[in-house]
């Protein structure tokens, strides 16, 4: 459990140090907890951070209370199955997964039975692999225009996970997507707010945040 802590401690510091270096002031720092009980979570929470990430609706469930019990902000990071959508909706502050304009008009179905306005990101493919979800940059901009029309959600930034590969190609990957978030903004489309870039995971949020991430999010590097 120390070790959960230490390692907690020291992203949070370097990241610091980091954003002092880039004159950045709006970075979040996600730890996301797949896989990991409560005991280990309190450790990174002791630690300093207040953003959690969730990549399964049921796990997400059976920690509830303790996030809610702590005031902790959860995004959902996960691929969202349709039948998980009413148990997501209103529970997640945001949820970043959003990867078809299905998924996106079935949490709007649901957020106006609740009487809210559900944050989500657009989830892109930016490598355009086989398996893995969401918009290809080539449709993005299309879902973009669909989804704005729905009234009971709100756009609020674009995410992906980038292919594995060379930290050069990666910085390619981040830099198409700060060009694609970017390019949405400077469009100026009614209910889009481009608010959040979330790129970076443990091994090369350093990379992200250089390329213009906003929000990174780190597990292996804190849960091991």
């Amino acid at each position: 459990m120390e070790r959960v802590y230490d390692r907690a401690v020291t992203i949070l510091e370097e990241i610091e140090i980091l954003k002092a270096n880039l004159k950045i002031n709006d970075l979040s720092v996600m730890a996301v907890t797949k896989n990991q009980p409560v005991e280990k979570i309190e450790q990174a929470r002791k630690a300093g951070f207040r953003l959690f990430g969730e990549n399964r609706v049921q796990e997400f469930l059976l920690k509830e209370d303790y996030f809610k019990t702590n005031n902790l902000e959860v995004h959902l990071i996960g691929h969202l199955q349709t039948n998980k959508v009413k148990l997501a909706v209103g529970r997640f502050t945001v949820i970043e997964s959003v990867d078809s304009i299905s998924i996106a008009n079935a949490i709007d179905k649901e957020a106006k039975k609740q009487n809210i306005v559900q944050d989500i990101y657009l989830e892109v493919n930016i490598g355009n692999e086989e398996n893995k979800y969401g918009f290809s940059k080539d449709e993005l901009l299309k879902a973009v225009e669909i989804i704005k029309d729905l009234t009971s959600v709100r756009v609020c930034g674009l995410m992906a996970i980038p292919p594995i590969t060379t930290n050069e190609e990666i910085r390619e990957y981040f830099s198409l997507m700060k060009a694609l978030f970017i390019d949405i903004i400077n469009k100026k489309i009614d209910n889009i707010y481009m608010n959040v870039l979330s790129i970076g995971m443990s091994s090369d949020y350093i990379i992200a945040i250089e390329e213009g991430s906003r929000l990174v999010r780190i597990g292996t590097a804190i849960f091991g």
